[in-house]
């Protein structure tokens, strides 16, 4: 009886551990690393995925550390763009110099049913009389 018992439980937690690993597998499909940096600002380690269609919108997601590299008063920030819309919400980290400030923040189109590519950028803010320095990522597409 005692073997029963135990193969029982054995069972129904296999059963939740396999169901576990499909909703996993639901919520993401496809993504990768990308690093970005340029003088005054790092986006490391950067990662990026794509939500499945019943997972925000369908969004394009970023997250990672975003790094200020440089002591020169200027703020840094992460912004993405999808389906080629303009560059959506900027995230910064106005700490200074050395800080890291995790991000994690998703974008979407929002009369689309699910994002089908991506681009992400890590700049540093340089004010209104100078461009900001920015480095981006190559055009990333859903699987």
């Amino acid at each position: 009886m005692r073997f029963k018992r135990t193969l029982t439980v054995a069972t129904v937690a296999g059963t939740v551990l396999m169901g576990g690993a499909a909703a996993a597998v639901a919520v993401s499909t496809g993504g990768g690393e990308q690093d970005l940096s340029t003088t005054g600002v790092s986006f490391k380690p950067g990662y990026y995925y794509f939500n499945a269609p019943s997972v925000s919108q369908g969004a394009f997601e970023i997250y990672g550390d975003l790094n200020d590299t440089a002591a020169d008063g200027n703020a840094v920030f992460v912004h993405a763009k999808v389906e080629g819309y303009s560059y959506g919400t900027r995230v910064y980290n106005s700490g200074g110099a050395g800080t890291s400030k995790y991000v994690d923040r998703y974008y979407y189109a929002p009369d689309e049913t699910y994002v089908t590519s991506g681009q992400y950028q890590a700049c540093q803010d340089r004010g209104t009389l100078y461009s900001d320095l920015c480095a981006t990522s190559s055009v990333k597409y859903r699987p």
